[in-house]
């Protein structure tokens, strides 16, 4: 996908010398698309539906490249090459994940956040057993974020403020909505039941009686999806009536210094040097945050480890069981330690 300099020159290098032999050399990981899955009647599909209606041409070209729970596709012109749109297959058991994003991005095209722009749905299908979105193309000229900038704390203000509403912690949707998850995956992953429950319950009996900020909230949002000039991508995940405070935490959580290393060991190092140590370049942006929420330091902490649930939760739904076992193993932890994290949070 060209995000560095070696995946740049490779692909240049691959222009030129455009043999098997030579992606085997330099690509070491290869995918298989399951044969089962007729990818093709797809891709024909989207194509029927897309040309000249929404892209104003006689063809379109794509790439295909499988992600999580789906099968991407951009979409391009077939003769200038000129990006049209990209189109996401969801698997038939992860179609809600498409249909929340369709939902998601058609009321935020309702809501019209001023200085703030994102994906328009260009179609929405049922083919071959998928699920089928297709999505404008990014507007020529956008640059992908190198790291938590000050729009980023703006686009958080701007949208709890359109999309939020202050409520008691108890009387929240969330609240509700949470309690049933913690039920749900505490019997789905019984080894951790207990480990589960301990956590939101305290948290839970730290925040009732208290106002805060819930609104629109994406719960993942890593500083790279959000493009200059101002354009948010990624809404799978996103929840109205969600605690705001998730995006700042995931925001920090993908700013990570440390970037090789053990998986697990490597997640529980970064929480800990983002959280539990000094930490100059992101207390700034959480002080903000948490004003902006409503929240105290001491609610912070609170919060955060419901957000660690919150994440443990995505990733334990869509199947990233290494995921979620790095976020077990950082509990675990936690629940080892809980005066020694709770007297170093945010560095006291």
């Amino acid at each position: 996908k060209g995000k560095n300099f070696w995946s740049r020159a490779k692909i240049r290098l691959l222009r030129l010398f455009n043999f098997r032999i030579v992606w085997t050399a330099l690509f070491r990981k290869t995918f298989e698309i399951a044969p089962d899955l007729d990818l093709g009647r797809v891709l024909s599909f989207v194509k029927s539906q897309l040309s000249d209606v929404k892209c104003q041409t006689s063809d379109i070209a794509c790439s295909i490249y499988v992600g999580s729970r789906k099968y991407n596709l951009p979409l391009f012109d077939a003769e200038s090459g000129k990006p049209l749109g990209h189109a996401r297959a969801y698997f038939p058991e992860h179609a809600e994940y498409g249909k929340n994003e369709v939902r998601i991005l058609e009321e935020l095209e309702r809501t019209q956040l001023e200085n703030f722009s994102f994906p328009k749905v260009l179609g929405k299908w049922q083919a071959g057993g998928f699920f089928i979105v297709a999505l404008s193309a990014l507007p020529k000229g956008t640059k992908r974020m190198k790291g938590i900038e000050r729009s980023h704390l703006e686009f958080l203000k701007c949208l709890s403020e359109k999309t939020g509403t202050r409520l008691k912690f108890e009387d929240s949707n969330f609240y509700a909505e949470f309690q049933k998850e913690v039920e749900q995956f505490g019997s789905a992953m019984s080894d951790a039941r207990d480990l589960i429950e301990y956590f939101w319950n305290t948290s839970r009996k730290n925040l009732e009686s208290k106002e805060f900020l819930f609104s629109l909230t994406k719960r993942e949002f890593p500083f790279f999806e959000m493009f200059k000039p101002n354009i948010v991508l990624d809404w799978e995940h996103a929840r109205f009536g969600w605690p705001a405070i998730f995006d700042a935490y995931s925001l920090v959580l993908s700013d990570a210094p440390g970037r090789r290393g053990d998986y697990t060991e490597l997640y529980a190092k970064n929480v800990t040097s983002l959280f539990f140590e000094k930490n100059k370049k992101h207390f700034g942006f959480l002080k903000d945050a948490f004003r902006i929420f409503g929240a105290t330091k001491e609610e912070a902490y609170s919060w955060f480890f419901l957000f660690l649930l919150d994440q443990l939760f995505i990733h334990w739904d869509a199947g990233h069981i290494r995921s979620a076992e790095r976020v077990l193993a950082f509990f675990r932890y936690a629940a080892g330690h809980k005066e020694e994290l709770r007297t170093r949070w945010l560095a006291n």
